[in-house]
């Protein structure tokens, strides 16, 4: 028989429906799937509309973008009447097609937000998703009208079929102080922060990764210091877990430093006093003077660039002309840097460039119109739309380095930015060869080849307990020697300085995280450092260290020049920001920094690192709307560029009226469409004062289109190889047609299973297997065993929470069957716990004989993945050294769902009574998530059909074929 169908959607599907919509499809990456008619979500819209253009959201498996034909449209208009108010009419729409998006009652799901009218006069109808009157995090949907009434697309994120407790267990003023403690643990005293707003909501995990994840009844808490801590953080309103993080600053993660302090009495200029500014004590210096007069009229610039694209409509960040408070060589950052704080837009000294200015005021317009989460690819969205914001203003204002601003070349790098170095590996031959790497912002440029035998540096552990990191003075000499320095702990500029301090020629810095194998520019300054230095990734850097023992030989030089370099500043970012050493991307080539300029590109940042590759991945975006303004040959497409206003006007357009927080590369590419749509034959102002007014066509659309193919923002980065630990293709049970002798869904909480723990110290925290009403990606209900990052602390006798937890099933007896029938346990899980030393197990026990261990040899499909670490490894955990599932999916922390089926032959036979236990242990401390399960059923296959016919041989002496 088949068994239920595995519970994950495949992520970033883009499909083409030919009927509508349906709950539960498996769908894959850009598969056009056929979807059965009588669906209730599509019943109604397929007999008014037929086939449909709709997008799915890989967190739901529902519709995200549904765009309509104006044939379509027409026909919504005559089923649903086309008189009343927008309002109403968007309403109307919701209650009769909204299943396709999840909505089962609209009138107790969606909350009225807003109405806008933009400039092409098209209506724009927003609502808040809510959950027995809780709102929902990110829960958004918008209807949208043209300038006739016609409702022309309805996109969005909206959770489905939720099934959460809304009444809270934890108060909001604990929500608080467990927030405050997490933010706090990794500032010092003087920058602590405090919880400034506490909101009560539904909250949906891996939203911003694009993946399907569990709800939670949580506590959103703001905590912030006022200067440069903001974070969100999330609070499971039941048990109090920290289930997620999201960083309120936007900042530029290349530049970190901080200058003076904003309060009244540090005022130096405001609305009215004369300019240019000429100082005044505390600020005399002539770079501080030329920083504060760049920071005001830069933002300016800003201000000016959105009002005039807008037609006055949209006034400063907030859209009603908020005060725009500035910072000036701040000393609240760590520098090079600038920042937006959520109050106030921050520079450190000489890194208030014009691009560099309007990036942190993209980030605060950001905030206020699509306020995407600062993670993953809408993280990496809201850093290519601050590069936007920043390259209009850098191209229009006449200020900094613009000329020479020609035309770039396909696929060219600016003669303005450092070239990048290689690392050049001449023996051992196993690994020989040129490796990409990344320069430094201080020291020499890498202009010549420096040469020499890697030593790998022992710091004194007077900080720092890992010797490797080099941020402690160092005890060997390495004198005519190339440093190897692993990354993390303290600044580039220490790690450097302190090789060269015992003799090192050079320097080659690894990076230390898993998945950061992409290369970026070391940030820093210290003038006193003189030898050469450059960053190479993980895995390179894992391959090189381990045979630096056998001795590794290298060059430090330039990588070989491929298309000839522009001389041109077009497209880069930050080039008037000394203190940062030059540009810090190139939105034309975004290789030329190590970023990926399409989607499937081997630069694209697979890891966790920088909130997922915020910085990194925003190369692709960014590369898109340089395509788009001034045209290129890429990836085999040919595009004729459309300008700079007419490209704004489409990604503004997106950005305030399609775009929710949750939006990644595959909804911005259908939001920027169906804003091209929108905008076609509208006259629209100039970005610019004096220049004239433009007119989008329908030829301009199909140059965005290939734009879009180009850098195939609808594509899903496969190559970063991301495999599930859970197979998702379980085979039949039984060869036959067979019942379940055992079966429960845990739809309702369970009296008949019973739950017990032990802890391995005193200080063991009682606690047990816990029956959810919904798991991750699903509404069902479940049981499930914790493995957090915040119980324990490993010290014996203090807070050690080593310890399992059981959950046994009911006695059930094996039934009488053939002599090839066997038993089957068959269940669906979901694990992620720390790698190694948290797992879990299943166990058997038989008429009431001794609990056994199941074997990874007893699985037929999906079986233990290792083995934990042994007692002999310092591991705890009362299954220390057993078969086990552990860890989580490659490239996250996250696991999936998949289907264990066990053949119990081994141990059981007909007539006999077995239990089920499945077991969780911990180690004392540390964990990701833990262990869910549900749907467990037991069988006794048949294996052998007609076994009868082959009897009588067998008692004569003959084998059964």
């Amino acid at each position: 028989m088949k068994t239920r169908l595995s519970k994950v959607i495949a992520p970033l599907a883009v499909v083409m429906l030919l009927l509508p919509a349906v709950v539960g499809a498996q769908v894959q990456p850009n598969q056009t799937i056929a979807i059965d008619s009588a669906a209730e979500e599509g019943s109604a819209l397929q007999s008014t509309l037929g086939d449909l253009h709709v997008s799915l959201a890989p967190q739901t498996g529902k519709a995200r973008f549904l765009r309509l034909t104006p044939g379509q449209s027409e026909a919504v208009a005559q089923q649903l009447g086309a008189q009343g108010s927008a309002e109403e009419r968007a309403f109307a729409f919701m209650e009769a097609y909204g299943a396709l998006f999840g909505v089962r009652d609209a009138t107790a799901e969606l909350r009225p937000a807003q109405v806008q009218t933009d400039q092409a006069g098209n209506t724009h109808v927003s609502y808040d998703q809510v959950y027995q009157g809780v709102p929902v995090f990110a829960g958004v949907l918008r209807v949208h009208m043209d300038a006739a009434g016609m409702i022309t697309a309805v996109n969005g994120l909206f959770i489905p079929e939720l099934a959460v407790n809304t009444t809270p267990h934890l108060s909001a003023e604990q929500a608080a102080l467990t927030a405050q403690a997490i933010v706090n643990s990794d500032v010092i005293d003087a920058d602590r922060a405090d919880a400034v707003a506490t909101t009560l909501l539904v909250f949906r995990e891996n939203l911003a990764r694009g993946l399907p994840g569990a709800n939670h009844l949580a506590y959103e808490v703001e905590v912030n210091n006022g200067r440069d801590v903001r974070e969100f953080v999330y609070v499971d309103a039941h048990s109090g877990k920290v289930v997620d993080q999201i960083t309120g600053i936007y900042e530029d993660l290349y530049r970190s430093v901080y200058y003076q302090k904003y309060e009244e009495g540090k005022l130096v200029w405001e609305e009215g006093d004369s300019l240019p500014y000429t100082g005044a004590a505390p600020v005399t210096a002539p770079e501080a003077i030329t920083d504060v007069n760049n920071v005001i009229n830069y933002t300016e610039d800003t201000y000016d660039m959105v009002a005039a694209a807008t037609g006055g409509g949209y006034l400063s960040y907030d859209g009603d002309d908020a005060p725009m408070d500035l910072l000036a060589d701040s000393t609240l950052i760590g520098c090079p840097n600038a920042m937006w704080n959520g109050t106030f837009a921050q520079f450190c000294l000489q890194v208030t460039g014009d691009d560099t200015v309007a990036h942190e005021w993209g980030h605060a317009y950001t905030e206020y119109t699509h306020n995407l989460i600062y993670a993953w690819q809408p993280g990496a969205l809201s850093e290519s739309y601050s590069d936007i914001f920043g390259e209009v203003v850098d191209m229009i204002n006449g200020e900094g380095l613009d000329d020479p601003g020609g035309l770039r070349t396909d696929g060219a790098c600016s003669v303005y930015t450092p070239w990048p170095p290689k690392l050049t590996v001449t023996a051992p031959e196993s690994i020989a060869g040129d490796y990409e790497a990344g320069p430094a912002a201080f020291g020499p440029a890498i202009d010549s080849t420096v040469s020499g035998t890697l030593m790998a540096v022992i710091g004194d552990g007077s900080t720092v307990s890992d010797p490797s990191l080099g941020c402690d003075p160092l005890i060997n000499d390495l004198t005519g020697r190339i440093a190897f320095i692993r990354r993390g702990e303290c600044d580039f500029v220490v790690k450097v300085k302190n090789a060269q301090d015992v003799g090192a020629i050079g320097a080659v810095v690894a990076n230390h995280e898993e998945g950061g194998d992409s290369t970026l520019t070391m940030a820093g300054d210290d003038p006193t450092i003189t030898i050469q230095s450059l960053f190479i990734g993980y895995s390179d850097g894992n391959a090189i260290e381990a045979e630096i023992p056998n001795g590794v030989d290298v060059e430090l030089n330039l990588a070989e020049a491929g298309t000839e370099p522009d001389d041109s500043y077009r497209w880069l970012s930050g080039e008037d920001d000394p203190a940062s050493g030059g540009a810090i991307r190139d939105l034309w080539t975004p290789s030329c920094f190590g970023d990926p300029d399409n989607t499937t590109s081997d630069d694209y940042m697979c890891g966790t690192i920088d909130n997922g590759g915020v910085h990194y991945n925003c190369g692709v975006p960014n590369h898109a709307f340089a395509l788009t303004v001034d045209g290129g040959n890429f990836k085999g497409q040919s595009i004729t560029g459309i300008g700079l206003t007419k490209a704004f006007h489409i990604y503004w357009q997106a950005q305030t009226v399609y775009q929710t927080p949750t939006t990644d590369f595959a909804d911005h590419a259908d939001a920027l469409e169906q804003s091209c749509t929108d905008l076609q034959g509208e006259t629209l102002p100039p970005v610019t004062n004096g220049e004239p007014p433009v007119v989008i066509s329908e030829a301009d659309c199909a140059e965005l289109s290939k734009a879009i193919l180009a850098v195939e923002m609808r594509a899903y980065p496969d190559q970063c190889g991301y495999e599930p630990l859970l197979a998702k293709d379980p085979p039949d049970v039984c060869a036959t047609e067979t019942e379940p002798f055992f079966q429960e869904a845990f739809d309702a909480d369970p009296v008949t299973w019973t739950l017990t723990n032990e802890g391995v110290y005193a200080e063991y925290v009682e606690r047990d297997w816990m029956w959810l009403d919904s798991l991750p990606d699903s509404a069902q209900g479940g049981f499930y065993a914790e493995d957090s990052l915040v119980l324990g602390d490993c010290v014996p006798h203090s807070d050690d929470q080593s310890g399992v937890v059981y959950l046994d099933s009911p006695v059930m007896t094996v039934p009488a069957g053939g002599l090839s029938d066997r038993p089957v346990l068959v269940f669906d899980h979901y694990f992620a716990t720390e790698p190694d030393y948290d797992g879990g197990n299943v166990w058997i026990k038989v008429n009431d004989g001794d609990w056994q261990l199941l074997a990874a040899s007893d699985f037929d499909y999906n079986a233990y993945n290792g083995t934990l670490a042994s007692a002999d490894d310092d591991n705890t955990n009362p299954l220390a050294g057993q078969e086990a599932f552990f860890g989580s999916d490659e490239g996250g922390v996250e696991g999936s769902w998949g289907q264990s089926q066990i053949d119990l032959s081994a141990y059981a036979v007909t007539g006999d009574e077995i239990q089920l236990r499945f077991a969780l242990g911990t180690d004392g401390c540390n964990g990701i998530d833990g262990w869910y399960l549900d749907q467990v059923s037991a069988y006794y296959c048949s294996d052998v059909e007609d076994y009868y016919i082959y009897l009588p041989l067998v008692l004569k002496g003959y084998a059964a074929p």
